[in-house]
């Protein structure tokens, strides 16, 4: 088994956690947290506002590589405009760059995206995706024991 520094990850997020934010983005910082114990994370997510700086040096410090791309709010308005329920529709395009780039520069052991939409884009990573949406529950045990294909310890917190 690999050392837990020569494992990457990808991971494709389409919001940038937030401690402190929306359920949604706490979830992602939570699973972030998790992850960065065991792999070498590279998260790749959407910037849809203002990043302040405490944001950015508390999801800095759990990655190994932190790429944001913003999605403008023209972006978002057409795709909303031409089918509300596929608003996020401008979730690839706007990943598609950061995902080449990030699969320039290393080799990924996995791919996880935290929304359906990324799924046409995760396939460029060249290894397994698994795919955790985290606008629903999950458990993060569950994932990390996906990622790891063995066991994992059943203690660890469920994201809230």
């Amino acid at each position: 088994m690999k050392d837990a520094s020569d494992r990457n990850l990808l991971v494709l997020a389409h919001c940038l956690p937030k401690s402190n934010g929306g359920v949604i983005r706490h979830r992602c910082f939570e699973l972030l947290r998790h992850l960065s114990t065991t792999w070498q994370v590279h998260l790749a997510c959407v910037c849809r506002g203002p990043v302040t700086m405490a944001q950015w040096q508390a999801v800095d410090a759990l990655v190994y590589r932190l790429t944001l791309e913003p999605v403008g709010l023209r972006s978002r308005l057409l795709a909303t405009l031409i089918r509300p329920r596929d608003a996020d529709r401008c979730l690839p395009a706007a990943l598609a760059g950061a995902v080449k780039r990030c699969t320039d520069e290393a080799h990924f052991d996995r791919c996880l995206i935290t929304h359906p939409a990324l799924a046409r884009i995760a396939g460029a990573a060249s290894c397994p995706v698994l795919s955790r949406d985290t606008r629903t529950d999950f458990d993060v045990a569950e994932v990390l024991r996906s990622l790891l294909g063995t066991a994992w310890p059943q203690n660890l917190p469920m994201a809230a």
